[in-house]
């Protein structure tokens, strides 16, 4: 059972959707060390404001503030982190309850890896549920290839992502994908948990971009 765990979640005017992450968070039964880090990207509305509002509810919660990109954001909050294992959770996410005490059920078996989760959409329309069902398949097809490790949800060490240099803060459009392919060539194990995350929605994805 992993029992020390940094949440590392980059943030950038997630002002509405920050919260529900967050509150999510907050409905875990995780019984191990949790340490949330939120890394704004000098958002221009509430965001800190509101990472700020939970630090009563948390035990282990920190705003900290780095230049915007999410791959250095990321890089920032693994910096922060103070615990073995790392997960970099998109702050447009929704953790369902029990998630992490799912997640991390089973003895992690190897010291050197790289995990990603199921992603589907938390109030999505006909479209978007119909793209994913065309989609998996073919990712979980292409993972037996080449592994296709998307940025939602990431799950590794910090001990793999300092070998590796994390990730490379001059990408700011596959960043998740470079870094999997990375962390596998330097001996990563890859999985897939066959656990569901929720996103909202997916057009916020495009603030990153500069």
């Amino acid at each position: 059972m992993t029992d020390e765990l940094s949440v590392i979640i980059p943030a950038y005017n997630e002002e509405k959707y920050l919260p529900i992450l967050l509150n999510s968070s907050l409905t875990q039964d995780f019984n191990g060390k949790l340490q949330v880090i939120v890394v704004d990207g000098k958002s221009e509305d509430q965001t800190r404001k509101v990472a700020h509002s939970f630090k009563n509810k948390m035990s282990d919660l920190q705003g900290v503030i780095s230049e915007r990109g999410i791959g250095r954001q990321r890089n920032f909050g693994a910096k922060k982190a103070k615990y073995k294992y790392l997960l970099f959770v998109d702050a447009d996410m929704v953790l369902p309850k029990r998630f992490l005490s799912k997640l991390f059920a089973k003895p992690v078996e190897s010291k050197s890896f790289i995990a990603s989760t199921l992603i589907l959409p938390a109030d999505g329309n006909f479209y978007e549920w119909f793209i994913l069902v065309l989609a998996y398949p073919f990712i979980l097809l292409i993972n037996f290839l080449k592994p296709v490790i998307p940025g939602g949800l990431t799950f590794t060490t910090k001990e793999l992502h300092e070998r590796i240099h994390g990730y490379k803060e001059n990408l700011y459009l596959g960043e998740d994908i470079d870094y999997g392919n990375r962390a596998v060539a330097a001996g990563a194990k890859h999985s897939i948990f066959l656990q569901r995350l929720h996103i909202i929605p997916l057009e916020e994805h495009e603030k990153w971009v500069l």
